[in-house]
């Protein structure tokens, strides 16, 4: 979730997981030959790209930027050799078959998203054994592909963040202890505390044709809507389940205290020192690798703010403590979720607005100017 570790120096924001159509990107000297038109069938690469969109709009300036690169390069040497023209072609033609090859991933996505949404408010509603085999499935897979591209953009140690330590201990309730009131308890208040608080400081967005947003959403929010389950429809869920989920729930002001707040306080703290221990101690990563505390401090705004009130020197320290506080906060409303029904439903519809709205944001403010290209 937060926790993270690093220098108290600025760093740069996370490199952004972009397309192998910004590989051609304009603001970079295209490296090539040198026609003052690139004629493809006796047009040229802006009536190639027009043809690609067959329809269904204008491309929000990428693939004609891109085309304009290409004419812009091949412009400043007419005198080359036929070769190298035909290198050019073979550059635009690469560019257009790149584009189809994504634009046909990226709706697949997005469809794939959507109706995965649909099906997860379906199970929530009226279908509510589905809910933890919703999460047993999509969650292991949407992890598991993460691993890999993270550890390619030397993202890893955003994998050992307090979301993915929450998850699995989930996993575990899941499978080996599904009837244990405390272990359940706990789990409660992690996923309707600081895990579903984590939509709103890392601004999780439904952004349907991103595999990565999406993954970000559902890691913090699926928790939320298993746990919630389990607390108001443990009949329901333990229908098709291996064996029943516990279905007894102690209202007790000290034992909810206990459970909800001090005991998941604990393990937020314990997870936080092993952290310190594997990345500052034993891993200690160079300023090339990413993580939560280098990529929130590097992304201005009032966390910028807040973690520099005493001084660069004393950031992470800040860091560290605003965890706490914020980790603290989030448990105790916690207690009024377990406790109130109708306010559990208003948190979780509050939570999907959130993420809704982030989503909004993307495609009306950033998608337009940024395209395809755009993904973090």
């Amino acid at each position: 979730m937060i926790v993270g570790i690093g220098d108290t120096e600025e760093c740069q924001p996370p490199p952004e997981f972009t397309h192998p159509l910004d590989a051609l990107d304009p603001s970079v000297p295209a490296a090539g030959p040198v026609l003052d038109i690139v004629t493809i069938d006796g047009t040229t690469t802006a009536d190639a790209v027009a043809k690609l969109e067959d329809g269904h709009g204008p491309s929000n300036g990428i693939l004609a930027n891109q085309s304009l690169a290409v004419e812009k390069s091949l412009s400043n040497s007419s005198s080359s050799s036929a070769s190298s023209s035909d290198k050019a072609i073979d550059a635009v033609n690469h560019v257009i078959e790149v584009t189809k090859r994504t634009r046909t991933l990226e709706k697949i996505i997005f469809v794939t998203s959507l109706s995965s949404l649909i099906l997860m408010a379906y199970a929530l509603v009226v279908l509510q054994w589905l809910l933890p085999y919703y999460y047993a499935v999509s969650a292991p897979l949407l992890i598991g592909l993460r691993i890999g591209l993270y550890i390619k953009y030397k993202w890893q140690y955003f994998l050992i963040d307090f979301c993915y330590f929450g998850n699995t201990l989930l996993c575990i309730f899941l499978w080996a202890t599904p009837w244990l009131p405390e272990f359940f308890l706990v789990l409660f208040g992690l996923a309707h505390g600081p895990l579903a608080w984590a939509t709103v400081l890392f601004r999780n967005s439904l952004v349907f044709h991103n595999t990565d947003k999406m993954t970000s959403v559902y890691i913090h929010v699926l928790p939320l809507f298993v746990t919630y389950g389990i607390r108001w429809y443990p009949d329901r869920l333990s229908q098709h389940w291996y064996t029943a989920f516990v279905s007894t729930f102690s209202e007790d002001v000290t034992y909810m205290f206990i459970w909800l707040v001090a005991v998941s306080f604990a393990s937020f703290m314990f997870h936080m020192l092993l952290y310190l221990v594997v990345v500052y101690a034993v891993c200690r990563p160079d300023k090339s690798y990413l993580n939560s505390y280098r990529y929130l401090s590097s992304r201005g705004g009032w966390i910028l703010t807040m973690l520099s009130v005493f001084g660069q020197r004393h950031k992470f320290l800040m860091y560290s403590l605003f965890n706490c506080f914020y980790c603290i906060l989030s448990l105790l409303f916690t207690v009024v979720c377990y406790k109130y029904f109708v306010v559990d439903c208003i948190y979780l519809a509050f939570i999907v607005l959130v993420v809704a709205w982030n989503g909004a944001a993307f495609y009306i403010d950033v998608f337009p100017i940024k395209g395809f290209g755009y993904n973090i």
